[in-house]
């Protein structure tokens, strides 16, 4: 007689082996993001930007991760301008050095009251300044005959303690630029 294994909810049924001789189980996958929503821990940022010359890169949008123990997990990224044409370049390592309008990121979790631990600016006031001489670009995209660049990243994009991410942009003056952007923050990947 060989080992066997029973249910531990008390029904008096074993567990099944395949033909393989593998063990026969089901599971439910949760993506990572719910229950980081389910922990009041995922959030969304706007920001925006008046292109102020042409085919110059100017700020549009920064964030930078101020937790000490989380890493922030970008899910998406939404970038619209009124005309095609218009690149956008993602940056990380980008320093920030003033002006800007802080931004407060919107809890997505309505039933929680946490903030998250970032920072974050957008260029509405024309005046963001980053130093990206140490910076670097990992993504360039041009909005097509839609106007709008969209992202869906599933977490891929990560954000140590003090990592800093940024928008820039490049068109013609008086182009209004829009970012919007879903995060979410986790203690890390349990592997």
């Amino acid at each position: 007689m060989g080992f066997r294994i029973e249910d531990g909810k008390g029904t008096g049924k074993f567990a099944a082996v395949s033909t393989r001789n593998r063990l026969n189980v089901a599971a439910v996958t949760t993506p990572i993001v719910s229950d980081a929503s389910f922990d009041g821990d995922a959030y969304s940022l706007v920001g925006s930007h008046t292109l102020q010359a042409s085919a110059t890169d100017e700020n549009v949008f920064f964030l930078k991760n101020d937790n000490a123990d989380k890493l922030v997990y970008l899910q998406s990224l939404r970038f619209a301008a009124q005309t095609a044409g218009v690149i956008g370049k993602s940056v990380f390592g980008a320093t920030y050095t003033s002006g800007g309008s802080a931004k407060t990121s919107v809890q997505l979790n309505r039933s929680s009251a946490k903030n998250s631990g970032v920072t974050a600016y957008d260029n509405s006031t024309n005046n963001l300044v980053l130093d990206v001489t140490q910076s670097v670009e990992f993504a360039r995209f041009r909005v097509g005959t839609t106007m709008t660049f969209f992202v869906q990243s599933d977490g891929a994009i990560i954000l140590g303690p003090g990592d800093t991410w940024a928008i820039r942009a490049q068109g013609t003056a008086g182009d209004i630029i829009d970012v919007s952007t879903f995060f979410f923050e986790f203690d890390s990947l349990v592997r």
